[in-house]
């Protein structure tokens, strides 16, 4: 089973459900018109509404975290409260079942339609680890291959700047109450990623028992726009798993005074910045400094086979940090926002190999962002290179489809009208993740001519992608 439900939210509901019922019973004499049998029910509908159905919400808060569904949660419970207070010939008796019930239907359906689904689970070798720190100023998380996973899954968030950033993007030109914000997104303090929190990192032997080589390659993963370091943790826990380290970073924008530019001057202000942070991490791991802080040791690192990975703007920093700097190897554009790049940037041949992956509908929703014109002239530019550069369109995708989003927050982005398809979101992500994967595995082995025909057969071949 895929889908994660609240399941002390299901448990208020089926005890609210066994309160109407009771209260059904004690009214119309259902089970019996004893006088003593009828105080007996009236202090069990009591003790269910005044005690246990408080419990669960606590214990739901504390263990789930809270949704929507919190809401008609609460209120079923309090007008039961009311009801069963007022005698059953009081005017208030009968709006306060029928309230009642109501809220008890409404709550079903959020505890149906508010359900998220589970991370995609890695298909490498390796057990996944994962640290996160603070680095030269910089917020990162690191996904790395274990075989000693401590058992303890890391959290999620590991601080609020992903929800704080998630109220600006989400709340964008609308206003909106934060603390029915904090509510709605607050299970997602609960989830637990694939990767386990301060495992050891495989020895370089045992690496080279199952891969090719004993050194580790390096991926930098660049997020998008107002995301955060684990935001894209599906894509980094698979690499993770097949051998690779993964640092992804936190890039700290102003996320309104981006959105409300109309140019590009303070886009490309905070393209430079991020481009600045990435060939630092760069420098850091061909230094040694960064991993060896990290695991108190020193690691190995196959740095010329160095890939960066971005989605979004994240897209755009991976292709001009390799415009920028010859140590990148390789990169990933997954649905890249070009805007803030020069067009003559888009022209200039890469001395590394590129995959670019884009969604199905974002050029046609933002025409003003050109993604496919833009995406195109950068593909086109590289026909003549002798590094690869591939181009492909991943059908019925939207932009959010490449995160973690896709799977946490498909109800909410349906609600809010930014996918298409909510219950294929999990699909498509995998999809992705996979090719994704694939790619990495032909760049590490070196690009070889057969390989590269194979992956190219894959997407030309696939009823999910379409070939540029």
């Amino acid at each position: 089973m895929i889908k994660v439900y609240r399941n002390f939210g299901i448990l208020a509901a089926l005890a609210q459900a066994g309160c109407l019922f009771l209260i059904a019973q004690q009214r119309y004499g259902l089970v019996s018109t004893d006088e003593k049998h009828q105080e007996s029910t009236r202090q069990l509908l009591i003790w269910i509404t005044h005690l246990i159905l408080p419990v669960f919400l606590v214990a739901g808060k504390r263990v789930e975290g809270w949704n929507l569904s919190f809401f008609p949660n609460v209120f079923c419970t309090l007008t039961m409260i009311f009801a069963i207070r007022f005698s059953s010939i009081s005017f208030i008796f009968y709006p306060m079942i029928v309230l009642a019930a109501f809220f008890l239907v409404v709550h079903i359906v959020a505890l149906k339609t508010f359900c998220y689904t589970k991370f995609i689970e890695p298909k490498g070798s390796f057990r996944v680890g994962f640290k996160y720190l603070k680095y030269k100023e910089l917020a990162i998380s690191v996904y790395y291959p274990t075989d000693k996973p401590s058992g303890n899954r890391a959290p999620y968030y590991q601080d609020s700047y992903p929800l704080d950033n998630l109220y600006i993007f989400m709340t964008f030109g609308r206003p909106f109450p934060r603390a029915i914000f904090d509510i709605m997104y607050d299970f997602q303090t609960k989830i637990k990623q694939l990767a386990h929190l301060d495992s050891p990192l495989i020895s370089p032997e045992k690496l080279a028992s199952q891969t090719t080589s004993s050194k580790f390659v390096p991926i930098i993963f660049s997020p998008g726009l107002g995301s955060h370091r684990s935001a894209y943790s599906n894509f980094c826990t698979e690499f993770a798993s097949r051998g690779h380290i993964v640092v992804s970073l936190n890039h700290i924008e102003d996320i309104k005074e981006t959105f409300i530019e109309k140019g590009t001057e303070i886009k490309t202000k905070y393209l430079a910045k991020r481009v600045h942070e990435v060939r630092g991490l760069i420098d850091s791991l061909q230094q040694g400094h960064l991993l060896s802080e990290v695991f108190k040791s020193e690691v190995p690192l196959a740095m010329e086979k160095t890939i960066v990975i971005g989605h979004s703007f994240g897209g755009a920093t991976a292709l001009t940090t390799a415009l920028e700097d010859k140590r990148v190897n390789d990169i990933i554009l997954l649905d890249p926002w070009f805007f803030a790049m020069k067009k003559e940037d888009l022209s200039k041949k890469l001395h590394c190999g590129a995959f670019l992956i884009e969604s199905d509908y974002w050029d046609a929703s933002t025409p003003i962002f050109e993604i496919r014109a833009r995406n195109k002239e950068f593909i086109n530019a590289q026909k003549e290179n002798e590094k690869k550069a591939i181009y492909t369109i991943a059908k019925r995708s939207d932009h959010i489809t490449f995160g973690d989003s896709a799977v946490t927050n498909a109800a909410y982005l349906s609600l809010f009208k930014l996918i298409t398809h909510k219950e294929e979101q999990r699909g498509l992500l995998a999809l992705l993740v996979e090719i994704a994967s694939k790619y990495v595995e032909v760049s590490v082995s070196g690009a070889k001519k057969d390989e590269v025909d194979k992956f190219m057969q894959m997407i030309k071949t696939s009823k999910k992608l379409t070939y540029e």
